[in-house]
């Protein structure tokens, strides 16, 4: 047996102990050997020295049956990095920080499937009511559609807001390039809102997860049918002003607004001037 601490020199001395079956006395009997001097405390080192140990008394590796340690993680160092194991865990919502929200979802779309694992455990396995009932609910959220959707819709959102956040704390930024970034920021949310093409891959993305999952979860026909795409969709090109005939018949049937003055009211909007005077669509 084998323990390390640091005197008051902060210098490490590992204690090494001998525990052995006395057949005398007819019982176990733990004998302390030596203190030794540590010139580091990695798990080769220890090793090392409890080599040297055995040799100055007359044993080898064959004699000995166990050895024991307090401190599973140096001992286990190489093991840890050829496995390569690294811990996971979720990161707490700030109120303040943007940067904590961004860690947030990308946390827990990373280890969703994990997370269900585990909760899924937690609820077979625990014996408290209470402890039950939160897991469970726990799992009807994770895996209801417009919890995953959220998480596909805020990861882009956040993440582009988290560069500019640590763009603008830079200490080599300028008022110049402070400007730019929001204003491109700014741009890549407006893209954003106004692509098709984005939602269609959030909405996919979200779908093939609950399809991985072996679980569609029941709502998603309601909530996201053809009919509502094709209104979002309409919505998005009239806000480009580019629609085309299909998208004004679905925007004046869900305004109730007849297809000529809905025709009109976008053609003016096209040509209307801009605050500088000159013609802007946008």
């Amino acid at each position: 047996m084998a323990d390390e601490t640091t005197d008051v020199g902060h210098f490490e001395q590992l204690s090494i102990v001998f525990r052995y079956f006395d057949e005398k006395k007819n019982r176990p009997v733990e004998t302390y050997i030596t203190l030794k001097r540590m010139q580091s405390v990695t798990a080769q080192a220890i090793f090392d020295c409890l080599h040297d140990v055995l040799i100055l008394m007359g044993k080898d590796w064959h004699s000995v049956l166990s050895v024991c340690f307090d401190g599973a993680s140096t001992m286990a160092e190489k093991i840890s990095k050829d496995v390569g194991i690294k811990l996971l865990t979720l990161k707490s919502c700030s109120i303040t920080r943007w940067a904590c929200r961004a860690e947030a979802v990308k946390s827990v779309l990373n280890n969703y499937e994990v997370l269900l694992l585990a909760i899924e455990e937690i609820c077979e396995s625990s014996s408290v009511p209470e402890m039950c009932a939160k897991g469970m609910g726990l799992k009807y959220q994770l895996k209801s559609f417009d919890f995953i959707f959220g998480l596909y819709l805020l990861n882009p959102i956040l993440n582009i807001i988290l560069k500019t956040s640590s763009l603008l704390q830079s200490p080599n930024m300028d008022l110049v390039l402070a400007v730019n970034s929001v204003q491109s920021l700014v741009q890549n949310l407006m893209a954003m809102r106004n692509s098709d093409e984005e939602f269609r891959n959030i909405y996919q993305q979200s779908v093939e997860l609950c399809h991985k999952n072996d679980e569609l979860i029941s709502g998603i026909n309601s909530r996201f049918n053809q009919e509502i795409v094709q209104l979002v969709q309409a919505v998005a090109s009239m806000i480009r002003l580019d629609t085309t005939p299909v998208m004004i018949s679905i925007l004046s049937n869900f305004a109730n607004v007849p297809v000529e003055k809905l025709q009109s009211e976008i053609k003016l909007l096209k040509y209307l001037p801009a605050t500088d005077g000159k013609p802007d669509r946008y």
